[in-house]
């Protein structure tokens, strides 16, 4: 049977805005071609709480015959419910306006992103979620219960830490990975390997807006998506 390598995200992992063949899990499916099977179940809002329910779903029986497992992790995954995460997108009564703006109006797009640093919001508000050590805890207690159970099938776990735009805009500020930092602390006390590709896009994009989508902080672009593919094909 082909083995497989696992994948569990949000819409980050989940590549919102980039065609399938472009997204990092495509481009892994066509660099291993019909050796091995890249399963990609990220999907939009997930949280770690999530993560944990998804990897006691599949790996019980492992029908994929997974050989790794990859949790993709974007810096609002501590978020301990979806409620938060609706909040900061900016559900309302306005809405419903709003989406349709986004989805037919070019100017719309263009204006926000110009006038509103979006992705330095979206930073600060998340990464002061990571001075709370019970929320951190939380993150760490489901990736090790997830560790527990890729053990028992003798399944390679690691964990991907992903970047928001405004990190990599100021790379040489290093106090601005913090939230990375602190999950590896927790992460270490059980020996996890965990993947940092924030470091790999130095020097490889001109701009750190090439890598998201337009006014976007947080999802990756198609450049994006083939940086961190290259990274974990290092």
């Amino acid at each position: 049977r082909k083995k497989s390598k696992f994948i569990i995200g949000d819409s980050v992992a989940m590549g919102v805005g980039v065609d399938t063949d472009s997204t990092f899990s495509g481009r892994l499916q066509d660099y291993y071609g019909d050796s091995l099977n890249i399963v990609n179940v990220s999907l939009l809002g997930n949280n770690t709480n999530d993560y944990l329910n998804i990897a006691n779903y599949f790996l019980i029986e492992n029908k994929f015959n997974m050989e790794q497992l990859l949790i993709v992790f974007c810096i609002n995954d501590i978020y301990p419910d979806r409620s938060n995460v609706l909040m900061m997108s900016g559900k309302s009564f306005f809405g419903p306006i709003v989406e349709f703006l986004k989805a037919h109006s070019h100017f719309y797009l263009w204006l926000k992103g110009k006038l509103f640093d979006r992705s330095k919001t979206y930073f600060e508000y998340d990464s002061e979620l990571y001075r709370n050590d019970t929320l951190v805890k939380n993150v760490a207690n489901n990736i090790f219960a997830i560790q527990h159970l890729c053990a028992i099938q003798n399944i390679k776990l690691n964990v991907v830490l992903l970047p928001y735009e405004y990190q990599l805009r100021y790379a040489d500020k290093k106090e601005l990975l913090f939230p990375q930092l602190k999950i590896k602390k927790f992460l270490a006390e059980k020996n996890i390997i965990v993947l940092d590709p924030a470091g790999y896009f130095t020097g490889k994009i001109t701009s750190s807006k090439e890598a998201y989508l337009f006014a976007d902080g947080i999802h990756f672009s198609e450049t994006g998506h083939r940086l961190i593919a290259e990274f974990l094909l290092l």
